[in-house]
Formats: C-alpha cells, structure tokens, sequence
C-alpha cells in the first residue's frame, strides 16, 4: 500500500469519492507520487513514487491546465480547445488562458509559458473542449465527449493526477460519467 506518496491529512482517508461499494478502501491503496522517498522508503521500498507534475505526451482538445504548485491556478487555454497537440507543439511555447478557478480572480488572462516538468500541467479533468483525449506521463489516457451541459461518458486508465493534493490515484480502464466536478 503506497500511504506514503499520501499527503498527510489523506493518509488515514477512505475513497469517500468513489461509489459504495469502493467508498470504503483506502485512499493509500493506489495512491503514487513524489512524496515517496524511492527505493529508501520503509513502506512501499520505491513502488511508489512517481514523478510530479504530469507531462503531456499528446492529445486532442487538452485545453485545462493546472498549476503544478500551491495556490492552484486552473486555466483554459482556448487555443488548444479543438486541436491535436504533442507535448512538443506546447512546450517551451506561450499561450494565454483565463483564469477559472473562483478563488483566484476569475476570468482574467494569464500569459503562460508551459515548461516541461513544472509551472502548469494538463488536467485531469478536460472540461472546456467538447470532445477529445489525453495521454500523459506518467502513463495516464483519458477520452471524453459532452452529450449535454451536465452528463460526459468519459473513461480512463492509469495515473490520474489530482492537482489539489499532488499524487496520482492509479486504476485500470473505468468508464464513469464526467458530471462537472472534482
């Protein structure tokens, strides 16, 4: 059990997110991050560690991008909204996004210069295009598609990122409906 790519007030949480009958295993169970110590850790002996932030390998419509760091921008990237991009055609290139996260005086534009390996990473949670996928490193795939403003048939496989406490919760292929929140 990988409690240790955890941040601490999660360590000792149940999936409290997820539907009964899941609800109830613990979140150190498929947690990954690089808060593990490597091949030095008294717990999982490196299994699991994972390099932060995520990387866009390539996709289709990848247009949220998170801050990688505390204060957690959320940013859409217009641009990106109907495209195919690998993570050569973003990197090391600046882009303006609006700033939609509530908390962070939304709405205003963001200039960013999108560096492998920090500053912002892609989302998760691809929420401004209307279709699209991702792929990302560490080895993450999303698919998503809006059938109305509320319902997406979305499915995933791999690490996916979650920005708001730095770690990766890893699963196999789950189909589930994208119903506008985190």
């Amino acid at each position: 059990m990988p409690i240790c790519a955890l941040p601490d007030h999660l360590k000792d949480k149940k999936h409290n997110d997820w539907c009964w009958p899941f609800k109830n295993i613990p979140r150190g169970s498929n947690a990954y991050g690089p808060r593990c110590p490597g091949i030095t850790c008294p717990i999982c002996h490196g299994k699991g560690f994972r390099p932060w932030p995520p990387i866009l390998i390539k996709g289709f419509g990848v247009s949220r991008w998170e801050g990688t760091g505390e204060g957690h921008s959320i940013i859409h990237i217009a641009k990106l909204d109907d495209i195919f991009v690998t993570g050569d055609d973003v990197y090391g290139n600046v882009f303006d996004g609006i700033e939609m996260n509530p908390a962070l005086d939304p709405g205003h534009i963001v200039r960013v210069k999108l560096v492998r390996g920090s500053g912002y990473s892609p989302s998760a949670i691809q929420e401004f295009s209307t279709h699209g996928y991702e792929i990302l490193e560490p080895y993450y795939v999303a698919k998503w598609m809006k059938w109305t403003k509320t319902l997406w048939p979305n499915y995933r496989n791999g690490y996916r990122p979650d920005h708001n406490d730095m770690y990766y919760n890893y699963s196999k292929i789950v189909p589930y409906a994208g119903l506008h929140f985190e």
